[in-house]
């Protein structure tokens, strides 16, 4: 999971920023281990593993700075909402004369999602010649 977020425009030169998330239950606190850095200045966070995240969670983004205090950004987010699934798996095609089926596995998610949860979007092309294709 990738989190980003941009350098205040009034923000000192030396502000430092730092990232903690919480589950909605405030069990769980994760400081960011591995910040993406603009000029030394942290402007994003990797999360490799993203074990004891809930769908919900508390996303926090502090500041600090000799110079300045530095307004704070948090916001509660759904990331069964904003999360970007890979396209599926072991996709199979088998035909006859009259139809196809089309099979697939599920992307891996994070959270357990029922297949019911998802759509899928299919362009399905007719063979009119041995060199010529076009929609069906």
């Amino acid at each position: 999971m990738n989190c980003s977020w941009a350098r205040g425009p009034t923000a000192p030169r030396n502000v430092q920023y730092f990232l903690s998330i919480q589950d909605s239950k405030g069990r769980r606190d994760i400081r960011c281990p591995y910040y993406v850095q603009d000029a030394g200045t942290h402007v994003g966070c990797h999360l490799t593993n993203r074990t004891g995240l809930t769908s919900r969670n508390y996303f926090l983004v502090t500041g600090t700075s000799r110079e300045a205090g530095i307004q704070f950004f948090d916001s509660l987010l759904d990331t069964n909402k904003i999360e970007r699934f890979d396209p599926p798996s072991n996709v199979t095609v088998t035909c006859n004369k009259t139809q196809c089926l089309v099979r697939w596995k599920q992307p891996r998610t994070h959270q357990r999602l029922h297949y019911l949860e998802f759509r899928y979007q299919l362009h399905v092309c007719k063979e009119v010649g041995a060199s010529t294709r076009g929609p069906v």
